[in-house]
């Protein structure tokens, strides 16, 4: 949920002093939920409602609904789909409509049979078959259907037996034989392939039309006759056959060992011409090679691109390379397009634009991203994946695959794994115990067939449709409920609780939503987004605080699809107490609302845990850590720990690969040194390794180091006592550490160049000193959502008497920066609106009396030096800007300037305003004639002086009036980059110095010049 807050800015009406860096919020709610969801972190997957369809990583795909379609009584081998009529061949005897029980409402179907593919209600094209039907194909010009099996005769509706030796021809519309086409082979035929001059037969057969054939043979379409075509298969037999789109070439798969005496190509898998069979090149066959007794092609599919084949291996310790998932070919040469090996056989493919559908048993598919080895679900109860979805580019590559049983591809291109799972059970028909054996598309609709008799979540035998999302019923919701999603809820503090859940998930969507609700609320408490799969279910969690003590409270989880479907949980019931952490800050509602994996505020009350906030990695803390320290936040805000040097003073409770990008954030004050937090393995241990390690050295010098990288560290010291904000980011631009809003060191070390470990987030090991509100992140934080966080921490009290009225006045009109010069030692001149403070030389005399009279403020006096003030920061100069300061002096020398080096005498500079021992006053900008007063201001009293710049010119206003100007604008004038100096060989004294980033209008100027006048 949205935490609303507002920031104060300009003047404070309630007249309290205005400090640097002040930020208020508004105060939350009494009861506000913290939600932390689910983080992008796994490989990006698609479903039927993908946030980006357009991305080859993340096209549409069917949804996971069963439409009506026919059912059979055994098993369902290849379907073919032509215009309106999907052809179903296998082995069976009847056929029944959807929702009908096995033996009810049957007509007789022998191994082939036709159904409408939109309507899914079965066609009276009916003839017998004395065998099964293994493979279905189509003349180019639709009007011959091809059919091949192991069959001897076939019987068309109301007619007579009709002798076909394992292919038969029909007439597409009558349903009639043809009767020029009955060629004769003497073993089963298992794939057909057709052109308008071939028709293409590959099987277990040695002889066709009772001349010798190897498996492979061509008939005339017109009359049977055989063909010269006849490419030699050796070792095993063809399985599967495509022609290519021009129809040249004839790509065979299957068991064999070589083709046409070569085994590469030729293993498993090859291409021939289309008029004679000569070998042709064909790339992948040198990388994969699924043949022999153990293995093979099993099918082949195609599309204008690519070839798809699918294989099984049954043997792969013994031979190798062999796979068991899909892999595309380009048409052109076999060059490998992707791979997805997922272990577990696959039987068929078919690609459908963008995305390519499989059949199979899969049971393993870490490789490309997806599930690991028989991972369950609740479909999917024995970890077989029967149906799945890629994307049909290449949008990665796989990783290595572990143990002797399968081969190792990685490095090899591969697709995206999907998120559709219409999970399938096995079926008893074919005696193999599988569930869909083929799979095939056609007009926004996914169609398999096989022997299962449950289809995503239906009964539903042999045959199932899918369409897509746009025309589906998209009924399919989460899959869990009850007792599944039942949150673990536990007491944080006082009034506030934790609830814990793993994440839902559903068969065709992987983004969900989340609502909590609360027993007496009728709206939900908090709403959560994230996505989650069968196998990846983050664990997600709500933080409910501002609870009544001893009130009983009832949650309950409602998970929520894109398409509205939704489950309950069990309601589970807490009666929180009274004691234990503080509220949360503001500061804390700032930091979760920019989305941290972890957040630790340590603001607990007592006791050796720090609770996480953003998540449930929650820290141990040794017993010497010291609770209730004064926090970050100040004394009237949560608390923060104190550390006292032990080894390993806090280790978070999960393990896990250190992010790639990742930034950290704290605070912490200290006069000491030591780790502040690192990222460990093993994280007991001193000196154990570890990455991501932030540190105050001895010298008080802050520093961040990678794996094996050299660490980064600041020049200043931040070992004074103080509270500091320190954020480090690594990300592929590189690192930096940035400490109160502000680089102060950086390298380009970026992820790329960093080894992950393994390992633990540690919290102070050997460091002295406390530390408050820990933050990580697995992103680079952003420059303005640093400077939130850090400004979000209203810092200390000053001084009543540190900023007066003519302060408050000038911060209200917005300054870049403003140096009062108030402070009563030291070398500091404290940038009182951002973080640019000033360095002075040591001979500045501090405390002198100030331009607003004896009793306001201090300025500071300089002598005559090179560099009298120095600021930290280095910049480019603003286009338009103003300055103001007030002066006081009998000498002269350069009152403030922008100094490219601004400690050497002869640097180049900027927007120069120099007393002249003339007295004149005179303001100079980058190699332009500078412009000059008329009077003299060497009097020893105290004058206010602007200089502006903007498009139409400049000017000097002295004690708010023009005293000089000129025509010469920002348009004339080159940039330089640099650093603010202040009184460089100057004598005298200066106070209330403010830089703008615009030229500053009168009424502006007279106001600030007579507000900052005491009275005589």
């Amino acid at each position: 949920m949205a935490h609303t807050h507002a920031v104060a800015r300009g003047r404070d009406d309630s007249d309290q002093p205005i400090r640097r860096r002040a930020r208020w919020t508004l105060a939350a709610s009494a009861s506000i939920a913290l939600v932390s969801g689910l983080l992008a972190t796994s490989p990006a997957l698609a479903d039927s409602k993908p946030s980006d369809p357009a991305d080859p990583k993340t096209p549409e795909t069917v949804s996971a609904d069963v439409l009506a379609t026919p059912q059979i009584d055994g098993v369902v081998w290849d379907q073919l789909v032509v215009g309106n009529t999907v052809y179903v061949g296998g082995k069976f005897t009847t056929a029944r409509p959807a929702g009908s029980a096995a033996g009810k409402n049957t007509v007789t179907r022998s191994n082939l049979l036709a159904y409408n593919l939109t309507t899914g209600e079965l066609q009276a094209f009916a003839p017998a078959f004395n065998q099964q039907v293994r493979t279905l194909a189509v003349s180019p010009d639709k009007k011959t259907l091809y059919v091949g099996g192991a069959f001897t005769t076939v019987t068309p509706a109301g007619g007579a037996a009709a002798t076909r030796n394992r292919i038969a021809a029909f007439t597409i519309g009558s349903g009639a034989l043809v009767a020029g086409f009955a060629p004769s082979l003497n073993g089963e035929v298992t794939t057909i392939a057709a052109t308008s001059s071939s028709v293409y037969a590959g099987g277990a057969f040695s002889s066709a039309q009772k001349t010798a054939r190897a498996g492979l043979a061509a008939f005339a379409p017109t009359n049977a006759a055989l063909q010269k075509w006849a490419p030699s298969p050796s070792g095993g037999s063809p399985r599967a056959l495509v022609v290519s789109p021009d129809a040249k070439k004839v790509v065979v798969g299957g068991s064999f060992t070589t083709l046409n005496g070569s085994s590469d190509p030729g293993f498993g898998l090859g291409a021939v011409t289309a008029d004679t069979g000569t070998l042709l090149p064909w790339k992948v066959n040198s990388v994969i090679r699924n043949g022999g007794s153990g293995a093979a092609v099993y099918s082949l599919s195609s599309d204008a691109d690519n070839v798809y084949a699918t294989a099984f291996s049954y043997k792969a310790a013994i031979q190798s390379p062999y796979t068991e998932g899909t892999y595309a070919a380009r048409w052109s040469d076999g060059e490998l397009v992707w791979h997805e090996d997922c272990h577990g056989d696959t039987y068929s493919s078919a690609p459908a634009g963008d995305v390519v559908y499989t059949a199979g048993h899969a049971h393993d598919c870490e490789r490309v991203g997806g599930f690991g080895d028989m991972v369950k679900s609740v479909s999917a109860t024995a970890g077989y994946h029967r149906a799945l979805a890629f994307s049909n580019a290449a949008t990665g590559t796989l990783t290595a695959a572990t143990g002797d049983l399968y081969t190792d591809f990685a490095g090899q291109p591969a697709p995206s794994l999907l998120d559709w799972y219409p999970y399938f059970n096995v079926g008893k028909a074919s005696g193999s115990g599988q569930g869909p054996w083929d799979v095939t598309v056609s007009g926004g609709y996914v169609l398999y067939g096989g022997e299962f008799t449950v289809a995503s979540g239906k009964s539903q035998q042999g045959l199932a449709r899918f369409q897509i999302p746009s025309k589906a019923p998209n009924l399919r919701g989460p899959e869990l409920s009850g007792d599944d999603m039942a949150p673990k809820i536990e007491q944080l503090g006082a009034g506030a609780v934790r609830l814990t859940w793993a994440a839902n998930y559903d068969p065709d969507n992987r983004d969900l939503r989340y609502e909590v609700y609360r027993s007496g609320v009728s709206e939900p408490v908090a709403t959560l987004e994230g996505q989650s799969r069968f196998w990846d279910r983050p664990t997600m969690h709500v933080v409910d605080s501002g609870l009544t003590a001893g009130k009983a409270y009832a949650y309950t989880i409602k998970t929520i699809d894109p398409y509205e479907n939704s489950t309950k949980g069990t309601p589970v019931t807490i009666t929180p107490t009274g004691a234990g952490s503080t509220s949360l800050t503001d500061y804390d509602h700032e930091v979760l609302a920019d989305g941290p994996t972890s957040y630790w505020p340590l603001n607990e009350t007592a006791g050796t845990r720090a609770i996480d906030y953003a998540g449930t990695d929650d820290i141990t803390l040794a017993a010497s850590v010291k609770r209730t320290g004064e926090g970050a936040e100040g004394a009237a805000a949560g608390y923060s720990s104190t550390f006292s040097g032990a080894t390993a003073a806090g280790v978070a409770r999960d393990r896990a690969d250190a992010p790639l990008s990742v930034s950290t954030e704290l605070w912490f004050a200290t006069t000491a040194s030591g780790r502040l937090l690192d990222f460990a393995d093993p994280p007991q241990n001193a000196d154990t390794a570890y990455d991501l390690g932030l540190d105050l050295r001895a010298d008080g010098r802050l520093s961040f180091a990678m794996t094996s990288n050299t660490a980064i560290a600041t020049e200043k010291a931040y070992n004074d006592g103080e509270w500091h904000h320190v954020v480090t980011t690594l990300g592929p631009e590189g690192s930096t550490i940035q400490v109160d809003g502000v680089v102060r060191a950086s390298s380009s070390t970026s992820t790329s160049t960093r080894p992950i470990i393994g390992g633990t987030w540690r919290l102070s090991n050997g460091f002295t000193g406390r530390i408050d509100n820990v933050a990580v992140y697995d992103r680079v934080l952003s420059a303005s959502e640093i400077t939130d966080h850090f400004t979000a921490v209203p810092p200390t009290e000053p001084d009543p008497v540190a900023l007066t009225d003519y302060d408050r006045l000038v911060i209200s009109d917005e300054p870049m920066s403003y140096w009062p010069l108030n402070e009563t030692d030291g070398v500091q001149a404290v940038d009182q609106i951002g973080t640019n403070d000033v360095t002075l030389a040591a001979s500045v005399t501090r405390k002198s009396e100030g331009a607003e009279g004896a009793t306001g403020a201090f300025s500071s006096t300089f002598p005559s030096v090179r560099a009298g003030g120095i600021a930290e920061e280095r910049a480019k100069a603003p286009g338009s800007v103003s300055t103001e300061l007030w002066f006081a002096s009998t000498g002269s020398g350069r009152l403030l300037d922008l100094a490219d080096q601004p400690q050497s005498a002869a640097t180049g500079y900027d927007l120069s305003l120099e007393l002249r021992s003339d007295g004149r006053l005179s303001f100079a900008m980058t190699s332009n004639t500078a412009v000059a007063t008329d009077a003299a201001y060497n009097d020893g009293e105290w004058h206010h002086v602007v200089t502006t710049l903007g498009p139409s010119g400049t000017t000097i206003l002295v004690d708010g009036v023009v005293r000089a100007s000129s025509s010469t604008s920002t348009s004339s004038r080159p940039i330089i980059d640099g650093s603010w100096r202040f009184a460089s060989g100057f004598t005298g004294r200066i106070d209330n110095v403010a830089v703008y980033d615009r030229a500053l209008s009168a009424s502006e100027i007279t106001e600030h010049s007579t507000a900052g006048r005491p009275e005589k």
